[in-house]
């Protein structure tokens, strides 16, 4: 699973990206408690480590670890909705009842903004642009957030885009574009509310809450 890291790597990258942001914000780390979210399925000793990093490697006062689709939900100010969370490599759809996880009908697809970036790449190299090294890469992501956008109607070097536009978005309610037998965002919501409680589908879908980089395309909320 893709949360599952090589945790001496991760704490120093981390370590170094939490304390960039504490010097950034000159912010006394002693003093201030900090609340982290994470993803609901994740494992005990993920959590452990978490919570050390900063209890001991930061000196925090104190750390709270919070499911990123509650937090999304309570940012929103209801406690009852569906949360669709599409990150970079995971996408998750969060059923919240009355400011509980309904964490039995939670539902994960190993696909996310990573696998539609790389998706654009093979779109442009199609269109014969030479996109191979890891600053073409980091191009990709440019124009995936600045020009990509999802279509209402789902049927020095100088780029023209058409309606590959919206194809990296479509990727999301039809992985089988990338090579991918996910399945489509619609399905995961669709098989998120089933497996709730009938009396709370009608609450869920009236309240649907977007989060993750890859539900900022323009078009997505509408779609």
């Amino acid at each position: 699973m893709k949360f599952v890291v090589v945790w001496t790597i991760k704490t120093c990258i981390m370590a170094y990206v939490w304390q960039h942001v504490y010097d950034s914000l000159q912010l006394d780390v002693s003093v201030h408690p900090a609340l982290l979210t994470e993803p609901p399925n994740c494992s005990y000793k993920h959590r452990e480590k978490l919570a050390e990093t900063f209890l001991e490697g930061f000196n925090a006062p104190e750390v709270c670890l919070s499911v990123t689709g509650l937090m999304a939900i309570y940012g929103t100010g209801k406690t009852t909705g569906l949360v669709v969370d599409i990150g970079e490599g995971v996408t998750q759809c969060v059923p919240v009842f009355d400011g509980y996880l309904e964490a039995s009908s939670l539902k994960r697809s190993d696909f996310g903004g990573e696998e539609l970036q790389m998706y654009l790449q093979k779109i442009l190299c199609d269109m014969g642009y030479q996109m191979t090294t890891r600053d073409d890469y980091e191009h990709v992501r440019v124009i995936k957030e600045t020009l990509c956008f999802c279509s209402l109607d789902p049927a020095c070097t100088e780029i023209t885009l058409g309606p590959e536009r919206f194809y990296p978005a479509e990727a999301l309610f039809n992985p089988q574009l990338c090579g991918r037998d996910n399945p489509s965002l619609t399905d995961l919501v669709w098989s998120s509310v089933r497996a709730c409680p009938i009396e709370n589908r009608k609450s869920l879908v009236a309240n649907v809450i977007l989060c993750g980089g890859s539900t900022l395309f323009p078009g997505f909320p509408e779609r």
